[in-house]
Order: C-alpha cells, then structure tokens, then sequence
C-alpha cells in the first residue's frame, strides 16, 4: 500500500472526523492531523447513511466500541467475510474527496 500524502484529522479522544474540515476545526474543536495508521480489530454493521456527497455503512469496534464509516465501493471487498454482521482484520483510512472512511486490509 502506498503512502497517502493527506493526513487524518482526529480529536483527542481518538474520534476520527467524517470529513477535513480544514484548520479552522483544528483551532477551534481541539481536532489534530495525524499520519493514516493501520489497527487490528473486528467490526459489526450497524446502519447505513447517506451525506451530501457520499454513501456510507457504518460500523462499530465490538473491541473498543468506536463508529466508522465506510465508502460504499470499500464494503465490496468485504461482504462475503461478514459473519452475523462482523468481519475481523486489519484496517486502515482512506479519503475520497473531502470524506474519510475504512478499508479492509485482510488478515
């Protein structure tokens, strides 16, 4: 995998924001761009959801109990791994556009 050259942008709490909203989150809502990283975890649908530009599934780390979202074209390299809702691996973020979103790296 290629480094990206952007960086995430992540509050405090570790909370990745759905969007760069741009240095003047980061001034104002305690938000810092952070380099991309990968983690191990295992995710289970919740819901889907559509924004102004973008569709997403939404899914939640049964480990630490935190929400992602995830690009539409991201969810077809893992829905044959679902298992009652979850899948286990290796995950990264990927931007398209303005968004952020998850990525299944395997295992």
């Amino acid at each position: 995998m290629s480094k990206p050259t952007w960086k995430l942008l992540v509050k405090e709490d570790g909370t990745v924001a759905q969007w760069d909203m741009g240095q003047w989150y980061v001034e104002n809502y305690g938000y810092k761009y952070v380099d991309n990283f990968e983690w191990i975890d295992t995710l289970e649908y919740e819901t889907f959801g559509r924004g102004n530009s973008a569709a997403h599934l939404f899914f939640k780390s049964v480990i630490t109990g935190k929400s992602y979202q995830m690009f539409l074209k991201d969810f077809e390299n893992i829905v044959k791994l679902l298992v009652d809702g979850k899948v286990s691996g290796k995950w990264t973020f990927c931007k398209r556009g303005q968004n952020y979103g998850i990525k299944y790296l395997g295992q």
